[in-house]
């Protein structure tokens, strides 16, 4: 997931024959590229390597970043896998809330579900560090994960309650603890991450499974 080398350039490239002023501070604009590639950097190296290989030095070379710039934008390499579970979390989020908008609690799952499968295919670098190597994450991390899923649950809880359909927090827990330990499963079923895993496969047993919860 590397930000395209053009808008890196057209936004770093300095005119020609311009140096760079002695002493000075990157921009904004510079510090969110930075901040970005760091983050893609880490997708990466947890996507090739496992989270536990993904250091500074790893992150900072496949990211063609410096250790110098990648403290920059981030205090820690625990602060950089917080924030990159933040932000893919949110990007996760924004296209799966809108889409399970409907009238009724089975067409707000299906369409949840595959808005959710379908952007995981998208980005199977994301998927795997969502859904695995942030299990492996440091303590704050792994908190986070778990705060979200809570989050998720208890909105469909209220979704339901708000349709009078018959859905507690526990069974919305349970229902969500099937959802990923499927989508797991299936990352891992060819051994490791693969482009060719197609998630969105996982729809139709999904339903069926949650349909009998």
């Amino acid at each position: 997931m590397r930000a395209p080398e053009g808008a890196l350039n057209a936004v770093t490239r300095r005119e020609p024959g311009v140096a760079e002023p002695a002493g000075s501070s990157p921009t904004d604009n510079e510090l969110s590229i930075q901040r970005m590639r760091a983050s893609s950097g880490l997708l990466e190296a947890c996507y090739r390597h496992g989270i536990q290989e993904a250091t500074v030095n790893r992150i900072a070379r496949t990211s063609g970043l410096s250790r110098a710039e990648f403290y920059e934008v981030f205090e820690s390499w625990e602060n950089c896998v917080g924030q990159t579970f933040d932000v893919a979390a949110t990007r996760a989020a924004l296209v799966t809330v809108p889409a399970s908008r409907e009238p009724s609690l089975v067409r707000s799952v299906r369409h949840g579900l595959l808005a959710l499968l379908t952007f995981l295919d998208r980005e199977p670098e994301m998927a795997w560090f969502l859904i695995v190597e942030s299990l492996a994450a440091d303590m704050i991390t792994r908190r986070r994960r778990q705060r979200m899923l809570h989050q998720i649950a208890d909105s469909v809880a209220q979704y339901a309650r708000s349709k009078h359909a018959q859905l507690d927090q526990f069974t919305a827990e349970s229902m969500l603890t099937v959802v990923l330990m499927s989508i797991h499963a299936r990352l891992f079923q060819r051994g490791g991450p693969t482009e060719s895993t197609k998630l969105v496969e996982l729809l139709g047993p999904l339903m069926e499974t949650l349909d009998r919860k």
